[in-house]
């Protein structure tokens, strides 16, 4: 602790708070003040208030967490008295640091299979998956797939399916992304034909969706 003395007057100040001690005839009062770090998760999801800034030590400071279209506030990370209340409040015992977790909110999954290429050992599959809001779709992505053959001399070994899980990413409402898989068709012959069934997912589970695709040739 460094300080400095003015005509009976002591300033201190320590690296982790704000301490100032003030004598007058052997008398002191002592203030301290701690950081308040308030975070958002992910990014853009939402806002908080207050933002990050100095406060009192000792007092309790109201937090709010407001989702921007298309989120849902989830829970905050931190020593607050209320994690699952949007409205809480935090107790400035310490520095704190804060998150508002948000998600998409209430949503859908379809999608549509586009152009296949490749060669028959490394067949490329691109799915455009949807969100269908209104709420946003968080690491939307194609979970997994099922292909039952239908047609043809049974393949010999079946199908191997690579790239699961296949993300196409964050989609806004109303809006698409392409996830794509590579199927090793190498055990099939001219002639065989699938049903493929997609299992799509994002925000954590939360949001689902299947897509059926019969007659598919590798």
């Amino acid at each position: 602790m460094g300080g400095n003395v003015y005509a009976g007057l002591a300033v201190a100040s320590l690296d982790s708070t704000t301490l100032e001690t003030v004598t007058f005839d052997n008398a002191a009062v002592t203030s301290a003040e701690y950081l308040l770090t308030t975070q958002i998760s992910p990014a853009g999801a939402g806002t908080v208030t207050p933002a990050t800034g100095v406060v009192s030590a000792g007092s309790t400071v109201p937090l709010t967490a407001t989702p921007n279209s298309g989120y849902i506030f989830t829970g905050w990370t931190g020593n607050v008295d209320n994690p699952a209340s949007a409205s809480t409040t935090i107790t400035m015992t310490t520095p704190q640091t804060v998150t508002a977790n948000f998600n998409g909110g209430p949503t859908s999954l379809g999608g549509s299979l586009g152009i296949k290429s490749g060669s028959q050992n490394a067949r490329m599959w691109p799915l455009t998956i949807g969100s269908n809001g209104p709420g946003m779709a968080l690491g939307a992505e194609i979970s997994n797939l099922v292909l039952l053959q239908t047609q043809g001399q049974a393949c010999t070994p079946s199908p191997v399916i690579h790239g699961l899980p296949a993300v196409a990413g964050d989609l806004a409402p109303y809006t698409t992304g392409t996830a794509t898989l590579t199927i090793d068709f190498s055990g099939c012959q001219s002639g065989a034909i699938f049903k493929a069934t997609f299992t799509l997912s994002a925000n954590a589970g939360a949001a689902t969706g299947t897509v059926v695709k019969y007659s598919q040739l590798p």
